[in-house]
C-alpha cells in the first residue's frame, strides 16, 4: 500500500508523528520514532511537498524541494534476439 500522507506532530511540526498508507478503501496509520522517505524521485518529492503545504510548516519548506528533479526514464529503443546464448552470457 502506498503512503498517501505524512502527518507532523501537532506539538512539534518539525517531527513526523505518523504516516498513512492506503489501499482501496482500507487505510493503515503507522507511528514510528524514525521515518525514511524512499519512494522514488517523484513520489518522495510529492509527499514532502504535501507535508510542507500544511500551514504550520509552510514557512519551513526548503527552497530546493522539487528543483533539479531527475528520474530514470525507461524507453524501449531496440528488440534484441539472442542467437547464441552461451556467447551472450560470456559478454555479460
Amino acid at each position: 500500500a502506498p503512503v498517501v500522507e505524512i502527518v507532523p506532530d501537532t506539538a512539534d511540526p518539525a517531527t513526523i508523528q505518523r504516516v498513512v498508507a492506503r489501499h482501496g478503501d482500507a487505510s493503515l496509520s503507522i507511528a514510528s520514532r524514525h521515518v525514511v522517505i524512499a519512494a522514488g524521485a517523484i513520489e518522495s518529492t510529492r509527499l514532502l511537498a504535501c507535508l510542507f503545504e500544511r500551514e504550520a510548516l509552510r514557512d519551513a519548506r526548503p527552497r530546493a524541494l522539487g528543483r533539479g528533479l531527475h528520474d530514470h526514464l525507461s524507453v524501449r529503443f531496440a528488440r534484441l534476439t539472442i542467437v547464441d546464448p552461451v556467447a551472450a552470457n560470456e559478454l555479460l
